[in-house]
């Protein structure tokens, strides 16, 4: 992922964890969740939850708004 991370569009793309690059067009809803963390509601939606970790929660807002 880090290589195609590299390659995509950081206004459209996030790398949201180890295991999602999310495209802005996916992301549905976007809910608080325990110590910092947010949770995504993404379609199609994946077969586990997407989430975004405290640290990264703050750099995932700014490119919200960018």
């Amino acid at each position: 992922l880090d290589q195609l991370n590299e390659q995509l569009d950081p206004r459209h793309f996030f790398r949201a964890n180890r295991q999602f690059i999310l495209n802005l067009d996916s992301i549905q809803a976007i809910h608080r969740h325990f110590n910092g963390k947010l949770k995504l509601n993404l379609t199609p939606a994946p077969a586990e939850e997407v989430m975004i970790s405290r640290e990264r929660a703050d750099a995932f807002k700014q490119w919200l708004n960018g």
